[in-house]
């Protein structure tokens, strides 16, 4: 890298740069090399910089979370529903001590929100509290985990995560069925709530920790839920009282992440296009990131002339 340029430009035929040469009149969504991006129906909401010259390709250097190990984890759990008060609509007449029979149950989770997680690796509870992420995603911090170093196959070691999860929920149960004394059809909805509580067991493999990045666990969990009615009984008031199970199908995924810094080229940073503007001028608005930074990232292969590990060919 440094300033010698890796890339160079060719307005002549190169075969090297056939895959990057514009043709207006061949241009279409599917096409990697693009004219014009800001004319492009396929760019409509992410502007961004590009040029059919590959001399304009940069080095950036970016930290992201590199995943180590994953697994993902499936359960279920049932919650019992007693005397259940649920709203009914009757296309005619219902009266107390009906036969009802049930021909269609939904279920659709409104809310679910884990509230407390009890974690232990190889027996020892983790005492840090997670960190709630982007989108969701809860983070453990591993630092002061004591691996004793046991990496021998360069996978790192092995650890028994187990969890107790807690979770609040919302879930809206619609039922459709027939009177079979009146021949009458009905709908019927409520919504239950209440918190559960499942188990996560997963083996992952988790670096050493002698670096200055520590390595943690990233976890992100959802939930799907089924109804079956099993007692629906018309009272004096004629409202309709149930008896059933609600089920909860567990999902999450486990992750040992470590932070790293990734060598990427880029074409330079993309804004979304501009809506609803006002009597300010461009220059009038403040910034919402910083300014690209232009100086170049080195490896440790522009400093070795026999490294053979070049970031770029």
């Amino acid at each position: 890298m440094g300033s010698d340029k890796k890339y160079k430009c060719s307005s002549s035929k190169d075969s090297s740069h056939e895959k990057c040469k514009c043709d207006k009149s061949k241009d279409s969504c599917h096409e990697k090399c693009k004219c014009d991006s800001h004319k492009d129906p396929c760019n409509k909401k992410c502007d961004c910089d590009t040029s059919d010259c590959i001399d304009k390709i940069k080095t950036e250097c970016i930290s992201v979370d590199k995943v180590f190990d994953a697994a993902i984890f499936k359960t279920q759990r049932d919650f019992k529903v007693c005397d259940e008060k649920f709203d009914i609509k009757v296309d005619g007449c219902i009266n107390p001590g009906d036969c009802l029979k049930v021909y269609k149950e939904k279920c659709k989770l409104e809310k679910f929100k884990i509230t407390k997680i009890n974690t232990s690796i190889n027996g020892k509870e983790l005492c840090y509290p997670p960190i709630i992420g982007p989108g969701g995603v809860i983070d453990f911090d591993l630092s002061d985990l004591d691996l004793y170093n046991d990496d021998c196959n360069k996978k790192g070691t092995e650890c028994n995560i187990t969890e107790k999860i807690k979770a609040d929920f919302e879930a809206k149960v619609f039922l459709k069925g027939k009177d079979l004394s009146t021949d009458s059809h009905f709908k019927a909805k409520a919504t239950i709530k209440g918190s559960i509580k499942f188990p996560v067991v997963v083996n992952l493999f988790v670096p050493s920790s002698d670096s200055a990045a520590k390595p943690f666990l990233s976890e992100l969990c959802n939930a799907s839920c089924k109804f079956e009615a099993c007692k629906l009984v018309v009272d004096k008031c004629c409202n309709l009282i149930v008896d059933g199970t609600l089920t909860f199908c567990f999902i999450c995924e486990k992750k040992i992440k470590v932070p790293i810094q990734l060598c990427v080229l880029t074409t330079g940073l993309c804004y979304p296009q501009t809506e609803n503007q006002l009597i300010c001028d461009c220059d009038d608005f403040p910034k919402l990131f910083p300014k690209e930074v232009i100086k170049q990232f080195h490896t440790d292969c522009d400093y070795d002339s026999n490294c053979s590990c070049n970031c770029i060919e």
